[in-house]
């Protein structure tokens, strides 16, 4: 119980810590590392309670193991990862950190939607949004059918559907 509540604590401090540095690839795997050990902790208290063998204990975790790791299949970090940064960015009114550009632009094509979808509230990232649309652009056209899969069809549709306007200039193009 005592091993529970540690990492139950661990996962609230990495919670603190993310509100204050915002959220990255590492702190995302950290969440579900310690997600996953407290669900083994979980599951060596039900094995004792229970008196199950130990292979039983082996079997439950590998089966938790390859529920979360499939699971992470179906989740685009890259676009969570920058949906979270933006939404609670000081830029955008929220009490995170500011944002880290050079994070969020690292983060690839994948990050797009959210980032476009903030454009209007934080001019600065009209850049990252350009200068991502291109390089994807460029990277497409040099692609072979082997770089084909659901989350760059998903990212075609999105860019299909949303062509790229050009920011007009904060001063109303006076100069």
């Amino acid at each position: 119980a005592q091993n529970i509540l540690l990492v139950i604590s661990s996962i609230f401090r990495l919670d603190l810590y993310v509100a204050a540095y915002s959220l990255t690839y590492l702190r995302l795997a950290a969440f579900i590392w310690m997600g996953l050990v407290a669900a083994g902790l979980v599951l060596m208290l039900i094995q004792i309670k229970l008196k199950k063998p130990n292979s039983w204990l082996i079997a439950a975790n590998a089966v938790s193991l390859a529920l979360v790791l499939y699971a992470c299949c179906f989740v685009n970090a890259p676009r969570l990862i920058a949906s979270y940064n933006v939404e609670h960015s000081r830029e955008n009114g929220g009490t995170g950190p500011q944002l880290d550009l050079r994070y969020l632009a690292s983060l690839g094509p994948q990050a797009l939607p959210p980032v476009e979808a903030a454009v209007n509230k934080i001019p600065i990232l009209w850049p990252i949004a350009r200068d991502t649309r291109h390089n994807h652009e460029i990277r497409r056209l040099t692609a072979n059918w082997r770089a084909f899969g659901f989350r760059t069809w998903r990212l075609e549709r999105y860019l299909a559907n949303n062509p790229y306007t050009p920011a007009e200039p904060l001063d109303g193009g006076k100069g």
